[in-house]
Order: C-alpha cells, then sequence, then structure tokens
C-alpha cells in the first residue's frame, strides 16, 4: 500500500466507492488485484473515503465485537466503520431501502459520548465509563455498494463504510434500566417475535469497546466528542428483513428502536 501505484489504485476505489454512495448505484464485483488484501488497506480505504465527505462523521458503527466472530471473520479485533452523515435516523423511522444491495440488519446497544475523548492517549476503563453519557437501543441496517454483497468477507467491510447502511438511535435509556448485562431483547418483525438477546460475551461491555475505539481512532488520526453516537454490535446476530417490513428491538424497560423499511 506505501508504494504510489498502490496508493492510486486505493485512491481510485475511495473514490468509486464514495460515489457510489451518494448516487445510490451499485458497482460491479472487483478482481482480485482490485481490492484490498489486508486490515491496514482497508482502513486507508475508508479514511479516503471519509476524506471526501463534507464533514468527518460523528456517528460510527462497530463490529465483531465478540471474539467467536472475529475468529469466524478472520479478524484479531473489532472492526469501525462511520454512519453517514444523514443516515443516523431517531427511532421511529422509516427508511427506504429498494436500493440497498442486502436484506439485513443487527439490533444493538449504542451509546452517546458526554466528554471529548483524547484519542492521543491510551483511555482506562473508568474513564471510558464516565464519558458515556446514554445507552441507547439501536438498529442498524446493513448496506454494501458492491453487487458482491457479503460475500466479500470483513476486508470488504471495512472498505466500503464498514457495510453501514443506516443506524437507527432509540431515545436514551432510562435511569436505572441501564444496566448492560440485564437488558433484554425482543425482536419483532410486523408484530411477530423472530429473536432475543444471546447472552453478551465480557468483552462486549460498551465501555471495553471504547478504550479499543478510542485507541483505533487515535492511530488513524480522529477525534471523539462529546455528543458523538457509536453502536456497538448485534445483540442478537444478523437477521434478515424484507422490504415494507416493521422492525423493532425492544429492550424493555431500556426502551425500543423501531424502523419501517
Amino acid at each position: 500500500m506505501t508504494d504510489d501505484t498502490g496508493k492510486a489504485r486505493w485512491d481510485a476505489l475511495a473514490q468509486k466507492l464514495h460515489e457510489a454512495r451518494m448516487s445510490g448505484e451499485m458497482i460491479a464485483p472487483l478482481a482480485d488485484g482490485d481490492r484490498p488484501s489486508d486490515v491496514a488497506e482497508c482502513y486507508y480505504v475508508q479514511d479516503h473515503e471519509i476524506a471526501l465527505l463534507d464533514a468527518e462523521p460523528r456517528a460510527w458503527k462497530l463490529g465483531a465485537p465478540a471474539k467467536s466472530a472475529q475468529e469466524a471473520m478472520g479478524l484479531d479485533e473489532p472492526f469501525a466503520g462511520p454512519v453517514l452523515p444523514g443516515m443516523l435516523l431517531p427511532s421511529p423511522a422509516a427508511l427506504d431501502v429498494s436500493g440497498y444491495s442486502c436484506t439485513k440488519f443487527e439490533p444493538e446497544v449504542a451509546i452517546t459520548l458526554g466528554t471529548d475523548i483524547d484519542t492521543s492517549r491510551p483511555l482506562g476503563l473508568d474513564e471510558a465509563r464516565a464519558a458515556i453519557a446514554s445507552y441507547h437501543p439501536a438498529i442498524e441496517i446493513i448496506n454494501f455498494r458492491s453487487r458482491e454483497g457479503a460475500s466479500t468477507g470483513a476486508l470488504g467491510m471495512i472498505t466500503d463504510y464498514g457495510a453501514n447502511g443506516a443506524l437507527v438511535l432509540g431515545p436514551a435509556v432510562p435511569p436505572g434500566a441501564d444496566d448492560y448485562w440485564n437488558m433484554t431483547l425482543d425482536v419483532r418483525i410486523n408484530g411477530k417475535s423472530v429473536a432475543q438477546r444471546t447472552p453478551p460475551p465480557a468483552e462486549t461491555e460498551p465501555a471495553a469497546l471504547l478504550v479499543w475505539f478510542a485507541a483505533h481512532m487515535g492511530q488513524r488520526g480522529y477525534s471523539l466528542r462529546a455528543g458523538d453516537v457509536i453502536t456497538t454490535g448485534s445483540q442478537a446476530g444478523l437477521l434478515p428483513y424484507a422490504p415494507g417490513d416493521l422492525v423493532c428491538a425492544d429492550f424493555g424497560a431500556a426502551g425500543i428502536a423501531e424502523v419501517q423499511l
């Protein structure tokens, strides 16, 4: 990636993916030599896509927070991607998915930061917990701009804006209902229950993920500011929907995120 030829190739790919995101067009499958082959190259492309936006994103997604998911995807840590401007939607939301390349969503727990975070130095776990202003029920809608979609695996997801299509953010969890470990979840599609919360492994605690994310962002030269939203990965796996569905992530006392697709 460091030679000029490699940089030019990845810069061109970033431009192509960015233009596809902005226009809603799909790009044809990439030849093996035209797609990044390691995580560093993927983030190089993603960073150049972000640089093409009018403003640095203030909402982000984390993927594969659980070690089991990382192993299945060939990763040794979570991955990250931006939620594009205009694609952070308050619940209840309506989203036109007619141009989306896949029909998958994830019920998640998101956080909003209450303070700026200095990403130039390590963040302690207690500092991370204190930096979280609120927890939120959330739904992430997955999307790709390549016709290859999820078959590109983790590297393709990272390259293509983290495979984020939109993030639906529910209201802040009321005080007393924000115990991450004891939250309940009932996922409903058109009123029918389709999934419940799987027991979250220790490494998926939002504060622990924020420690990792702050270091990751510092390495990439980004800041984290009060008001930033970070969604922390699926609480019930990757679930299918059909256009026209009403999707609800009901976290009980912790609140609801809902989107009409």
